[in-house]
C-alpha cells in the first residue's frame, strides 16, 4: 500500500511521541490525542478520541501506568507500526474505504475480519488471498487463531506489512524458536489464552519486548469469578496490554451482556493498569460507529461463515469455495432491522 502524506506526517508525530513517553506520558499522550482530533475525519476516530482526551484528564488513571510500562517494555518500532496499521490503515483510511463502498453496494463490511486458520489453506495461499481482497474493501484488522505449527501463522501475517493481526494463541505454542521468529515481525499482537503456563509464556514475551494480550473463552459458570474482579486481579502479574474476553457458545446472551456492562465500567473506572475488552460487544461497538450499521464476520476451520446472530453453511458462504465481496455481500446486506437466520 502507498503511504499518503497524511500518514507520512501522523507517522513521524506518532514515534516522536513514543520517544518522549518515557520521560512524561501524561503530556505526551495527551498531545498525541489533541493532535489525533485534528487530522481525525470520522466518526469512530473523533469519538474514540474524544473519549479517550475526556478519560485522561483523570491525573490518577491507571492508564498513565500501563502506556509508561508498554513504552519501557516494547520496541519502539513494533509499537509505531503495529499502532499505525491499527490506528490509521484500519480506523481512518480503510474506514474510508468501507464506508463508500457500503453506500455505493449496498452491503455491510466488517471493521475487522476473524479466522480459526487451517493449515492446509495456509499452505496453499487461501488466506494470504483473503487478506488481499479485504484489503481492497478497506479491512486491515485480522483476529486468527494460529494452527500447528504455529509457524504458518507468521509466515502468513508477514506478507501483509499493512495490515493490523491478532494472533491468539496457546501457552505451549510460545517456544524460544517462535519468540524468534516473532521479534522480526512488526504488524502483530499476540494474545496468551489464560491457562497453566500463561504467565511463563508472557514473561518470556515480555522479556523479549513484545507486544501481547491474555485472553479467555468463559463459560456460563465461570462469569461470577469475571463480575467480582477475582479473574482480572489474577491476570495483572502478566502485564498484558489488553485483557480480551468471549462467550463460549452456549453461554446465555443476558449472562454475556452482564459481562459486557462489567468491560465498560472496568474501563471507565480506570483502576486496572490494563485495556478489558468484549471481543465481539467491541467489535460491534467499532463497526458500528465506523459505518452506523452492527457487522461482524469470522469464519471456522471448515470456512464457514458465522456472524453475532447466523451461522451460514452453504457453499456460496464458504470462504474456500466463494470469494469475500461476493460472501459478503450475499450475507450482509445493509438493512435497519437484521434478522436471525441460519442456513
Amino acid at each position: 500500500m502507498k503511504k499518503d502524506i497524511n500518514w507520512m506526517l501522523i507517522e513521524s508525530v506518532v514515534r516522536r511521541t513514543v520517544q518522549k513517553l518515557h520521560d512524561s506520558p501524561e503530556r505526551e499522550i495527551r498531545n498525541l490525542i489533541d493532535l489525533g482530533l485534528s487530522f481525525a475525519d470520522g466518526r469512530f476516530q473523533r469519538k474514540f478520541l474524544k473519549a479517550s482526551q475526556k478519560m485522561l484528564r483523570n491525573e490518577k488513571s491507571a492508564y498513565y501506568p500501563l502506556i509508561k510500562d508498554v513504552v519501557s517494555h516494547v520496541d519502539e518500532e513494533r509499537l509505531v507500526t503495529f499502532g499505525m496499521n491499527l490506528g490509521y490503515n484500519g480506523c481512518t483510511r480503510g474506514a474510508k474505504t468501507i464506508r463508500q463502498i457500503e453506500q455505493e453496494e449496498g452491503f455491510n463490511i466488517p471493521w475487522a475480519l476473524s479466522f480459526s486458520l487451517n493449515p492446509a489453506q495456509i499452505e496453499n495461499g487461501c488466506y494470504s488471498s483473503v487478506i488481499h481482497q479485504g484489503t481492497e474493501l478497506g479491512i486491515y484488522v485480522y483476529l486468527m487463531e494460529a494452527s500447528d505449527p504455529v509457524e504458518q501463522s507468521l509466515a502468513l501475517t508477514a506478507e501483509h506489512p499493512d495490515c493490523a493481526f491478532v494472533l491468539f494463541v496457546r501457552p505451549q505454542q510460545i517456544t524460544d524458536a517462535f519468540v524468534q521468529q516473532l521479534e522480526k515481525q512488526n504488524n502483530l499482537m499476540l494474545s496468551v489464552e489464560w491457562e497453566e503456563g500463561a504467565v511463563e509464556s508472557c514473561r518470556l514475551l515480555r522479556e523479549h519486548r513484545l507486544l501481547y494480550s491474555v485472553h479467555h473463552q468463559y463459560s456460563a459458570e465461570q462469569v461470577p469469578s469475571l463480575l467480582d474482579g477475582s479473574w482480572l486481579e489474577q491476570v495483572l502479574p502478566a502485564h498484558p496490554a489488553f485483557a480480551l474476553l468471549l462467550a463460549q457458545h452456549g453461554c446465555p446472551n443476558v449472562q454475556q451482556q452482564e459481562v459486557y456492562q462489567y468491560v465498560l465500567s472496568v474501563r471507565d473506572g480506570q483502576k486496572y493498569p490494563l485495556i478489558l475488552m468484549d471481543i465481539k460487544n467491541d467489535l460491534l461497538m467499532i463497526d458500528n460507529i465506523i459505518s452506523s450499521d452492527v457487522c461482524l464476520a469470522g469464519f471456522d476451520r471448515d470456512g464457514t461463515l458465522y456472524s453475532h446472530n447466523a451461522t451460514y453453511r452453504t457453499k456460496d458462504y464458504n470462504l474456500f469455495a466463494s470469494p469475500v465481496r461476493q460472501i459478503l455481500s450475499l450475507a450482509m446486506k445493509k438493512t435497519d432491522a437484521p434478522t436471525n437466520k441460519n442456513q
